[in-house]
């Protein structure tokens, strides 16, 4: 079999249908899906057995979280390749077919990535992140997660996981880059340039779970510089300053965490003085506390509409992957 897509979900019944008739309508047919039930307390189960398709597995198990229910479908995987797709997102038809034909061109690669449409729950293309980087990128890849799309973006083969592990369970957020920092210390990687993963930004995207995502961050960069990244200690301080930079870009737009992205910059800057754009933000936030912009904690009102904040709960119509075609999203490699 030439490739696994394991689809992780709890109380997903709203999209996870979505989810997987985007993985059976994949042009090459060699492949399975494994929908991984993480204790779900709504209609999950059912909407998932809707499908009769014989190449698609439903496992159960007790809520233990997404890196858990992943290794659950690792586990299980029978395919040459193994695939990821978070129940709340969405594949265009030729994703497995490109990924495979990626992986004939550079058969070292142990992980491939694509492109990503970005979309609102209203179904507006917010953006294109792209996949430009690949081959040894362990390097770049301690300076942020170009790896794009939590996942769903990604296959990766088989036996690499049998190498590096599966995904940490211990770490709540940001175990996505964590893992393929460990493959990257091992293989190279390959990027799939047309965006076939298809990813929905929730209303609560920005600034809900910063601090411990930055937290999870700093542990895990922590221990992968004291050993398979060791060789690159002289770029610590840098990395760790990106770490702190990213979390205040999540805040800055928020009122009331204003003032932890100005600590978060002020991190930065102590760590990297010649970070290319903290001083400048740091600059605009000390300003903003003159202003006479209406408190109250809302974010601005274009952040409101990328995040797509009161917006309807995704349908099948506005799903990205069937919008594509005919919208010409604003293009971004990360927010500065």
């Amino acid at each position: 079999m030439k490739a696994t897509v394991i689809i992780p979900v709890y109380n997903g019944a709203a999209y996870v249908a979505n989810a997987i008739e985007s993985v059976l309508a994949q042009t090459e047919r060699d492949i399975e899906v494994i929908v991984v039930d993480d204790g779900s307390t709504d209609g999950t189960i059912a909407a998932v057995r809707r499908f009769t398709d014989p190449r698609l597995r439903l496992l159960r198990q007790a809520n233990a979280g997404p890196s858990a229910a992943r290794n659950r479908g690792i586990a299980a995987a029978r395919g040459e390749w193994v695939g990821f797709l978070d129940a709340d997102d969405s594949w265009r038809p030729g994703k497995v077919a490109a990924h495979l034909a990626r992986a004939a061109d550079v058969p070292e690669a142990g992980l491939t990535y694509s492109s990503v449409l970005v979309s609102a729950p209203s179904g507006e293309l917010v953006q294109v992140l792209h996949a430009d980087r690949e081959g040894w990128v362990l390097e770049p890849l301690l300076f942020g997660n170009f790896v794009w799309g939590g996942g769903s973006s990604t296959m990766v083969r088989r036996d690499v996981f049998d190498r590096v592990g599966g995904f940490d369970p211990n770490i709540k957020y940001g175990e996505d880059w964590e893992l393929w920092l460990r493959v990257a210390a091992v293989y190279p990687f390959a990027a799939v340039a047309e965006p076939l993963t298809c990813r929905l930004e929730r209303p609560d995207s920005y600034g809900t779970h910063t601090a411990a995502m930055r937290d999870a961050c700093l542990a895990f960069l922590d221990d992968a510089f004291n050993s398979y990244a060791s060789a690159y200690q002289g770029l610590r301080a840098k990395a760790i300053a990106e770490v702190y930079y990213r979390a205040a870009i999540d805040l800055h737009d928020d009122d009331d965490k204003r003032r932890s992205a100005c600590v978060d910059l002020v991190r930065t800057l102590r760590r990297n003085p010649f970070h290319p754009y903290a001083y400048r933000r740091l600059l605009r936030l000390a300003m903003s506390f003159t202003s006479t912009r209406p408190r109250g904690g809302a974010a601005s009102p274009a952040r409101r509409q990328r995040a797509g904040r009161g917006a309807a709960p995704p349908t099948s119509a506005a799903d990205p992957c069937t919008r594509a075609a005919s919208a010409t999203p604003a293009s971004t490699r990360a927010r500065r």
